[in-house]
């Protein structure tokens, strides 16, 4: 029952730890991707932010530019103080001129910035069309650009170029971002315009969060990089992990209570019925008890009182047809004692009439012989059939301890009349040890092996002897004789008798006696075996257990009854 409580256990905590495990993943891994989706979602609106502020700063740019080409004086000094006035306002404008269809008329440069004077002329020359802001690259080096048309047409026009370095584009971003470009020359659209973003790439490392892209600008392009440490993206997806392994441990907890309990609940009413059953093996009334609860346990509960009533039902008939059947044989006990009155006496009365005869010469010595062998005959078989019924008795078969050598002394008593009769001598061999015999059932079996064997000796006799087994302690009952030994063929029918635990029918030669012995033998828990057979003599070997089987009769009965 433990065992069965342990294994519910176990299986509920296994199933726990296996939801609570494949929660945690799933949850973990619907976490990590929720977070990537946030840390990607994030890095696109910081570009987005990024273009709309270079979008904004364009054009923040013209707007001053066109402010300045309202005034209408456009003379270098006019345009030196529009210089001059914005530099306080990132981006820092480096060059200004008015340029018409013939070049630059009027123009002026800062060329402290690092880009000669020829290149910003260039630059700025090469701004031409209707109003427009953007970036592009000049010198190698990224600058906003702005151009307005002047009033009175001719293709005149108002351009500016203003440096547009990290720094200058840093301050339009989020605290939580650092901006870095590099400026790459190269193919030229073909007008000044908004830049175009392409290959966005995000990049995660055990710095935080990145994000590369290129900008398409007038006269190249500039690869632009934002890096974010994302810490709070970060401490959010180890804490979200975190909670999800205290909520796995609880769920794991939880689940093995509970099944800690249900082990209890549904196992409990097993341990109940086993108990009873124990409780009956030494009180046959104990009741098995009603058990609630669980189906499954109310139905073997169910079951075993069918089976107990079954039972009861079924020792009620089994003993009716054993007091029958022991009342049928004290009657054929009583039967066979009268038997053996009526005919044992004038058998007996008939040898000693021969032997009288023998003596004193009043018949032919042939025909007196023969007689005396035909009522020899005749007692034995009576004997036997006599000896048969003996093991049919309505008294218990009973073991009692008694000493061997005395026992197997009083059985060849039994037999000394007829071995003398015969010129032949019965020994004993047995150790003066004590053991459990069921004389009732032991004695036929050794009186009929050695009565066969008397008979099948010319000269010598036969011994009884019995040994015992040191390691199993079963007992060895030998009855040898020094005889010529069985014949091939009746040796080879013994056998087959042996083997099978009967005689067959209808088979010469196997009588009564045997029979006797393999029924008794059989009766005990034993057997017996032809363990010697040659021209010295024949040895039967009959093997008993320990503790000797008793009630072999109630047995046979029993299984009559069964058979009926």
């Amino acid at each position: 029952m433990n065992s069965l409580r342990l294994r519910v256990v176990a299986l509920a905590v296994l199933i726990a730890l296996t939801a609570g495990a494949a929660s945690g993943l799933v949850a973990s891994r619907t976490a990590e991707r929720g977070m990537r989706d946030q840390e990607e979602r994030r890095a696109l609106r910081a570009v987005e932010r990024l273009q709309r502020q270079l979008d904004h700063l364009a054009e923040d740019l013209a707007e001053d530019l066109a402010s300045a080409a309202s005034h209408g004086d456009l003379s270098p000094g006019s345009l030196a103080a529009w210089l001059d006035r914005a530099r306080s306002h990132p981006p820092t404008p480096i060059a200004v001129a008015v340029v018409d269809a013939g070049g630059i008329t009027a123009e002026a440069l800062r060329p402290q910035s690092g880009i000669d004077a020829a290149v910003l002329r260039a630059g700025l020359g090469g701004l031409g069309g209707d109003r427009a802001g953007g970036l592009a690259v000049c010198a190698g080096s990224a600058v906003v650009a702005a151009v307005v048309p002047l009033p009175g047409g001719n293709g005149r026009r108002l351009a500016t170029l203003a440096l547009a370095g990290d720094t200058a584009l840093a301050r339009f971003q989020d605290a939580d971002w650092r901006l870095s470009t590099f400026c790459r020359p190269g193919g030229e659209p073909s007008a000044l315009a908004s830049p175009r973003i392409s290959d966005l790439a995000i990049v995660r490392d055990t710095d935080g969060l990145g994000v590369r892209t290129t900008l398409r600008i007038l006269g190249g392009s500039v690869e632009v990089a934002l890096a974010s440490g994302a810490v709070e993206t970060r401490a959010a997806a180890q804490a979200a992990r975190r909670d999800q392994l205290l909520i796995g441990i609880l769920v794991a907890v939880l689940a093995a209570g509970l099944g800690v309990a249900l082990a209890w609940l549904w196992t409990r009413p097993l341990a109940e019925l086993a108990a009873a059953c124990r409780r009956r093996t030494q009180d046959p009334a104990a009741p098995i008890p009603m058990v609630r609860g669980v189906a499954e346990t109310e139905l073997l509960a169910d079951s075993l009182r069918v089976l107990i009533d079954a039972e009861r039902a079924g020792h009620a008939d089994l003993a009716q047809a054993l007091e029958r059947e022991t009342t049928a044989n004290a009657v054929n006990q009583r039967f066979l004692a009268q038997l053996a009155q009526e005919f044992g006496r004038p058998i007996r009365v008939l040898i000693a009439a021969i032997d009288r005869l023998r003596i004193a010469g009043g018949l032919d010595p042939g025909e007196v012989a023969a007689a005396q062998q035909a009522a020899a005959q005749l007692e034995e078989r009576f004997q036997d059939v006599l000896g048969l019924a003996a093991g049919l008795g309505d008294d218990e078969p009973a073991a009692t301890a008694m000493p061997l050598d005395r026992y197997l002394a009083g059985v060849a008593d039994l037999l000394r009349p007829q071995a003398e009769r015969r010129g032949l001598h019965v020994l004993v061999e047995a150790p003066a040890a004590t053991l459990a015999v069921d004389p009732r059932l032991l004695t036929p079996i050794l009186v009929n092996l050695a009565a066969n064997a008397l008979k099948a000796t010319l000269q010598g006799g036969v011994t009884l002897a019995v040994t015992i087994d040191g390691v199993s302690h079963a007992s060895e009952w030998t009855v040898r004789d020094s005889g010529p030994g069985l014949a091939g063929e009746l040796a080879d029918r013994i056998v087959d008798a042996c083997r099978r635990g009967e005689v067959i029918p209808g088979t010469p030669g196997l009588g009564l006696g045997l029979a006797l012995v393999l029924a008794n033998a059989r009766s005990l828990g034993g057997g017996v075996r032809l363990a010697d057979n040659s021209d010295r003599g024949a040895t039967f070997v009959v093997r008993l257990p320990d503790a000797p089987t008793t009630g072999g009769w109630r047995r046979i009965v029993t299984a009559r009854i069964a058979r009926r």
